[in-house]
């Protein structure tokens, strides 16, 4: 198998999906291909063949400490694995971003840094979605549930 195209088959997939994301949430091709989890789904599919491929690989480690999932990633079997895996799960999380703040009404225009946020650093991108919408949710409740 060839890791570099695998590699840049995930990675162009991902950014373009990401852009349609950020820049066109509400499109036809978005709802189609990104919203449904279709491109995650593909992504978790090229996920599996890199995990199998590692594992037949026999590279050393495992996950039982540092030491040894440092190890692992020092294969590029296992390192295209992992990156894959970030690829699919960022991209599932920024999707769900997108819908929840659709349906919460939240603007797109806040989303946006988020969105590029959990594009790059996943978990700090899905934090600040969190605050935003439990602030967003505080605010409403104050605004309609005041006596």
């Amino acid at each position: 198998m060839n890791q570099d195209l695998l590699f840049s088959i995930a990675n162009s997939t991902a950014l373009i999906s990401w852009i349609f994301l950020m820049v066109l949430p509400g499109n036809k091709l978005t709802k189609i291909f990104i919203h449904s989890g279709l491109i995650s789904f593909s992504i978790s599919g090229l996920y599996l063949v890199s995990v199998l491929t590692a594992v037949l690989s026999g590279a050393p480690g495992g996950f039982g400490s540092l030491t040894e999932v440092s190890q692992l990633l020092g294969s590029r079997d296992w390192l295209l694995a992992a990156w894959v895996h970030y690829l699919a799960f960022d991209l599932l999380v920024g999707s769900w971003m997108v819908k929840d703040a659709q349906q919460n009404k939240i603007g797109h225009r806040y989303c946006i840094p988020l969105l590029l946020l959990t594009f790059l650093i996943g978990p700090v991108g899905y934090f600040g979605y969190w605050l935003l919408r439990t602030a967003r949710r505080k605010r409403l409740e104050e605004l309609f549930l005041q006596p």
